[in-house]
């Protein structure tokens, strides 16, 4: 199961419909990316909380910034290359839907969160390149 352990963003919607209208912004390595699909059931767990939350992949980025490439003159990146001899993957953003928020559980964009993602978990999963 793909696992996102760094700082998510936590996007919470204030008024009656939080849940509905609340998601985190979980990056996955790229190495991990392939057997995710939008559907997929994702367990939520907040810094500081000891509940479980619940949710369901919702969309997968298309694009991330590169912040060591510059743009040439024909609008191509052009990647530095910083360490020669290591390759780091990139951290994929996987937007997750929280389906239900505890009343008790206090929301706030930045939060720390590990994400869980169970592949071929969701009965409503599409192949992302169908949402397009």
């Amino acid at each position: 199961m793909p696992v996102a352990t760094r700082l998510r963003s936590l996007c919470p919607h204030g008024g009656s419909g939080l849940a509905s209208s609340s998601w985190i912004d979980g990056y996955f390595e790229e190495t991990n990316l392939a057997p995710i699909r939008v559907g997929d059931p994702a367990q939520i767990k907040l810094m500081g909380y000891s509940q479980v939350l619940r949710g369901h992949g919702d969309s997968i980025a298309r694009a991330i910034n590169v912040s060591n490439a510059q743009p040439n003159d024909q609008g191509v990146a052009t990647v530095n290359p910083i360490f020669t001899s290591v390759r780091l993957a990139q951290r994929i953003p996987v937007r997750i839907h929280l389906d239900q928020i505890p009343p008790d559980v206090i929301l706030a964009a930045g939060m720390t969160v590990t994400v869980q993602i169970d592949p071929g978990g969701g009965r409503d999963r599409q192949d992302v390149l169908s949402r397009q």
